[in-house]
């Protein structure tokens, strides 16, 4: 049951896991990958609107606003230097079990996942489709304060496995984020049953 304000239940501190899967060409993943310790998430709807005017007067009226583009745009910050996170900041390849081939690996898409486990606020469970993401800032090689990885991305409509919802889709109830294996299996139309919603 989701509270209705007014209700200090609202009152939201974000916490929760990021999981990441690769598309293969045009097929989502089967799935997805625990990215480890995500100090920021970052989610923002993106609309370009035209407005339509009246000249009939001395003063132009406004007549209307048109939605002519609608998207959203994903942040995160990752603190773990693993494989899986390296490969996508470097655009990467791995080979010999340990060499990144930087740059080989340059139009790959992600869907992502967010499984919030928030102990103020309700609990979500946020689904991007197909994303593009991109290194948002430098990696400190030297430096005084930990080392981390961070991503810019701008969703992509995916209109065949999510015709009513091409975008992103957001459930919210409960969530249970412990998890004690690497991966959860992706699904177009549910949660994975490897983690619990309810």
């Amino acid at each position: 049951m989701i509270s209705e304000s007014p209700s200090t239940t609202l009152y939201t501190l974000g916490r929760g896991i990021l999981y990441i899967g690769e598309w293969s060409g045009s097929c989502p993943p089967t799935s997805l990958t625990d990215v480890g310790s995500v100090s920021t998430l970052n989610v923002q709807v993106a609309e370009e609107k035209a407005k339509k005017y009246k000249f009939r007067n001395g003063v132009k009226v406004s007549n209307g606003i048109r939605t002519l583009v609608f998207n959203y745009l994903v942040s995160f910050i990752l603190d773990e230097k693993s494989t899986f996170n390296m490969q996508a900041f470097l655009k990467a390849s791995f080979h010999e079990s340990n060499v990144y081939y930087a740059g080989t690996e340059l139009e790959k898409e992600y869907q992502i996942r967010f499984r919030a486990d928030n102990t103020n606020g309700p609990n979500e469970v946020w689904d991007f489709h197909r994303v593009s993401i991109s290194p948002e800032t430098a990696i400190d090689l030297i430096s005084d304060v930990w080392t981390s990885l961070s991503f810019s991305g701008e969703g992509i409509p995916d209109y065949i496995y999510h015709t009513e919802d091409p975008f992103f889709n957001v459930i919210v109830g409960s969530t249970t984020t412990s998890m004690s294996t690497q991966s959860t299996t992706s699904s177009s139309s549910s949660i994975s049953s490897t983690t619990s919603t309810s």
